[in-house]
């Protein structure tokens, strides 16, 4: 059910994010009809009780996973990277899904994981944390980060996945304001890297800008911006526990979903952070 481009011989350039309806046709402004919703809940349900429910079979890779080796369905090919913009939550279930139907991966298999990328500043043992709740722990927006999620994709997947990440950023909420909202993306070589025109292809004909990352940017809501970081440089850093495979209310996403941070965290890929609340 991932939307795709409609078919047009030259694209008009965008004004703003908000503004890219030939990219999507059923997203715009208004909001979609009732029956479109609930026809795209269904069928996102019917994907995630299928990677998630208990009755599937394993993924490939969760013992190789367990022995604390790379999955089968996670090549030594692929090219890790993250994006970000908006809530990391709505991005992590959507790639989550195009994992899925795209890769066929399933549970243990599935690479896209919560984190904080793009600042210069980190806490005591290289630790960021979601809150700086009582004054003590390092706050990632406080010290210039931003929310992402990030993957590992084989190289000729990354065009795809990135057309997904310029499919949600106009639902980026209003009151999601605030430099750990940023449009980013990020990886090793940042825009030197060979595999960068596989994500620049992904914007030709969008008006919107790559910028090269230098750390701890403001805001480019609405702004045709999406900063480009050398991952190496600015390398990215796994969220709590609790914030991974989570709702992002008023969006339900229901127990399958929710029951892979459980599966992940017996397999050992989610990571406790014992420095963090929650």
């Amino acid at each position: 059910w991932t939307l795709r481009p409609a078919a047009s011989p030259q694209r008009p350039q965008l004004s703003s994010f908000r503004a890219r309806a030939d990219l999507q046709p059923s997203f715009r402004d208004e909001r979609p009809s009732a029956g479109f919703e609930a026809t795209r809940r269904l069928a996102a349900g019917a994907v995630l009780a299928a990677v998630c429910g208990s009755a599937v079979i394993l993924g490939r890779g969760e013992v190789a996973l367990a022995r604390g080796r790379k999955t089968a369905a996670i090549e030594d090919t692929d090219v890790e990277l993250y994006f970000g913009g908006g809530n990391f939550a709505h991005l992590q279930h959507e790639f989550v899904i195009l994992e899925a139907l795209s890769l066929g991966r399933r549970q243990g298999d599935l690479s896209a994981l919560c984190g904080y990328a793009g600042g210069t500043g980190v806490g005591d043992a290289d630790n960021l944390c979601f809150s700086g709740l009582g004054g003590y722990q390092p706050d990632y927006a406080e010290l210039g980060h931003g929310q992402v999620v990030r993957m590992s994709l084989p190289p000729e997947k990354l065009k795809a996945f990135t057309q997904t990440f310029l499919e949600q950023l106009p639902k980026r909420r209003a009151f999601e304001l605030g430099p750990q909202f940023r449009a980013q993306i990020g990886l090793r070589g940042g825009m030197a890297s060979k595999y960068f025109d596989g994500i620049r292809d992904a914007f030709e004909g969008t008006g919107i800008q790559l910028v090269k990352g230098v750390g701890n940017e403001a805001d480019n809501y609405e702004q045709n911006v999406v900063y480009i970081y050398d991952s190496k440089r600015f390398r990215f850093r796994q969220a709590e526990t609790s914030k991974q495979y989570q709702d992002d209310p008023p969006d339900q996403f229901g127990i399958d979903y929710k029951a892979l941070n459980k599966r992940q965290f017996e397999l050992g890929i989610l990571q406790p952070n014992s420095r963090c609340i929650g």
